[in-house]
């Protein structure tokens, strides 16, 4: 009978294996389905795609923002249609998959574990559709947040009066990401 840390472990292993195999689909529809980039090298496309997608891991950040600036005007374009498209299609459908995977392995774990937690699962998660929303909503705002500090980091005339467009909209979640990345522009 295995116990309930071997169980855990089959978890982890499995929400692990779920985050790559969603980063891999990312990765696969990212460039294909983000912004355009007419003016810009393959490589080019693919980092900045990258930079909206995800975080950076311990250590990248600082090349990824060194390439941001470096990249320059090139990349203010691609990041005014980020903001104002979000991610495209294929990578929310990938960002709901991943979640719905997720929620089906705990929901599973919970049920062949019926004494683990304080709560039983009922309470500790909403129903499954609810948490696709949740991670595609966050999934949105991230990659927009993504978008306004790439204008940031480009720190141009160009980039500042996107911004400048964009500060307008009070209304917007990102108003004051929006706000001070436009101040932190001389």
């Amino acid at each position: 009978m295995k116990s309930n840390m071997e169980d855990f472990e089959i978890l982890l292993a499995r929400l692990f294996a779920g985050v790559v195999s969603l980063l891999f689909v990312i990765g696969e529809n990212g460039c294909k389905n983000g912004p355009p980039l007419p003016d810009a090298s393959p490589a080019t496309a693919i980092t900045a795609e990258k930079w909206l997608e995800v975080d950076c891991e311990v250590g990248a950040q600082e090349k990824m923002h060194k390439f941001i600036r470096d990249s320059g005007n090139v990349l203010v374009s691609f990041f005014k249609t980020a903001y104002e498209q979000g991610p495209g299609p294929l990578m929310r459908q990938s960002i709901r998959d991943g979640t719905l995977m997720r929620y089906r392995i705990r929901q599973s774990f919970f049920a062949n574990h019926p004494g683990i937690g304080i709560l039983t699962p009922a309470a500790v998660l909403p129903d499954s559709l609810t948490c696709m929303s949740v991670a595609d909503t966050n999934f949105v705002v991230h990659y927009k947040a993504r978008a306004i500090s790439g204008l940031g980091l480009i720190a141009s005339d160009s980039a500042k009066a996107a911004l400048g467009v964009y500060k307008a909209d009070s209304l917007s979640p990102l108003h004051a990401l929006i706000v001070s990345t436009y101040n932190a522009i001389p």
